[in-house]
């Protein structure tokens, strides 16, 4: 009714009728119950502007003033049953929206614990202005310290004391660094000695919650992983690294074993002429002392000579861990090339060694990459067997490929390696040999892989094949003289 009459007056005028009614009703709010219906037409009269102060307006305000004040309670019954539907409405969804935020907040922590529990992962915060930390029930496991939320920072305290001693300082450094702000993410490996279970591996990854204006941290947290049995496996694969390794270099010997018992015959005879030599001189009357001597000295050079063949074939075959130094790589094949020379010659083939100049020192272990390259040189010879006396050529090469890496290449004159076999070279037992094991290459590649370097094999441009292999610049080492 009211949209009614709204509609007749704005029809009557070109202004919005409701100019003229609002002011109306909101005079009559004022008054309440105090106006009859009469003084309440009269006050909307008043109210109703001076252009629309007809007989005609003037009645029809007068009724709606009539209408209102005789139906206000249920008017307003009517508003009250609209609106608190409205409000209970509104508090349903907004109930609604908290649960179903509170329910993804549950499912996506509930997928958190999940994969940390998969992860085998141990939760830890700490607090250090109120003094209060808090560890889950797998870090319990792992550090054998009490879970939940504690008072007090003594648990913590704890758990830091049982770091294993030989890396408590290394610990307790980065933890400093991560505190401090030099660092925003810790993470390092330790020792950490549990009370039942004895020694264990730990990985930690720690962060910054809060920091201070200052930088300090005021509030950390960080996971803890149990790795012993992965350190337990990777020293297992580790020793039997090694055991294949002294296994090749005892095969590498005996294959060289006619070579080197020929390079141990000649310093052997010349001190076994040498000593018949002098035995005959001191027969006679008048021995010749300054004679006597050069024997004497003969002697002795030829007993060096044979005990440095004797130290080589000991390095060799004395069994050891890998021990990565900075070494200088050209000594390393000078090595190699001497403990070979003798098989070579009886074999007719002609050794040629070159390198760049100011090689720098590489961080390896000395025997280990004697061995490599002793296979490398042993497997060499065996290509060129088949070719013509004078075209049997070894030559060896050591350069810097970078500024981390030096390169040492073993090229022949053979006839190549087949392209089926090339990408099975170092597969282990894979030989092209008709008495070979198949275990000199794979675990060649096995060692230099451990120096963090590379090996790989490829055919030469003008034939023949070339192994080549890289090894680590040492940080600390400094360049050679050239």
């Amino acid at each position: 009714m009211l949209l009614l009459l709204t509609a007749t007056v704005g029809g009557a005028a070109a202004v919005s009728p409701t100019q003229g009614v609002q002011p109306c009703v909101l005079e009559l709010a004022r008054r309440g119950n105090a106006a009859p219906s009469r003084c309440g037409a009269s006050a909307l009269a008043s109210a109703w502007p001076n252009e629309f102060h007809e007989p005609g307006l003037d009645l029809i305000a007068l009724r709606l003033a009539e209408f209102l004040e005789r139906n206000r309670w249920p008017i307003t019954g009517m508003l009250a049953i609209c609106v608190l539907p409205a409000s209970l409405i509104i508090g349903l969804l907004k109930s609604r929206a908290l649960r179903e935020r509170d329910e993804a907040f549950r499912t996506s922590e509930a997928r958190l614990a999940a994969g940390a529990d998969l992860a085998g992962l141990g939760y830890y915060e700490i607090d250090f202005p109120a003094a209060t930390c808090f560890v889950d029930a797998r870090f319990h496991e792992i550090c054998d310290i009490p879970a939940g939320h504690q008072q007090g920072l003594e648990s913590i305290e704890l758990w830091l004391a049982r770091v294993h001693p030989a890396d408590r300082e290394r610990m307790s450094d980065e933890r400093d660094k991560l505190h401090d702000g030099r660092i925003d993410r810790l993470s390092i490996e330790y020792r950490y000695l549990h009370p039942v279970d004895g020694q264990k591996w730990v990985h930690h990854l720690g962060g910054v919650s809060t920091r201070a204006a200052s930088g300090r941290a005021l509030r950390t947290h960080g996971v803890l992983r149990d790795i012993t049995a992965q350190r337990r496996a990777e020293f297992d694969a580790s020793e039997l690294r090694a055991q294949l390794a002294h296994a090749g270099r005892v095969t590498l010997l005996g294959q060289l074993a006619s070579a080197l018992a020929h390079e141990l015959s000649q310093p052997l005879s010349a001190i076994l002429r040498n000593a018949e030599a002098a035995e005959m001189m001191l027969q006679a009357p008048a021995p010749g002392v300054e004679e006597l001597r050069a024997i004497v000295a003969d002697i002795l050079s030829d007993d060096q000579r044979a005990a440095r063949v004797i130290e080589r074939l000991r390095s060799l075959l004395k069994r050891r861990s890998l021990d990565p130094l900075p070494i200088d790589v050209l000594d390393v094949i000078a090595v190699v090339l001497a403990l070979v020379q003798a098989d070579a010659a009886a074999r007719h083939v002609r050794l040629t060694f070159c390198a760049t100049p100011g090689l720098p020192m590489v961080l390896g272990d000395r025997v280990h990459l004697q061995q490599v390259l002793l296979n490398l040189l042993v497997n060499a010879m065996d290509a060129v067997d088949g070719s013509a006396l004078d075209q049997r050529c070894i030559d060896v090469s050591a350069h810097q490929v970078d500024a981390k890496n030096v390169e040492v290449r073993v090229t022949d004159s053979g006839p190549g390696i087949a392209c089926d076999c090339l990408s099975r070279l170092f597969e282990p037992f894979f030989t092209t040999k008709s008495t070979g094991m198949g275990m000199g290459l794979p675990v060649s590649k096995t060692i230099i892989e451990a120096h963090k370097g590379r090996l790989w094999a490829e055919n030469g441009p003008s034939g023949g094949a070339c192994f080549c292999f890289t090894v680590p610049v040492a940080g600390c080492g400094g360049r050679r003289d050239p």
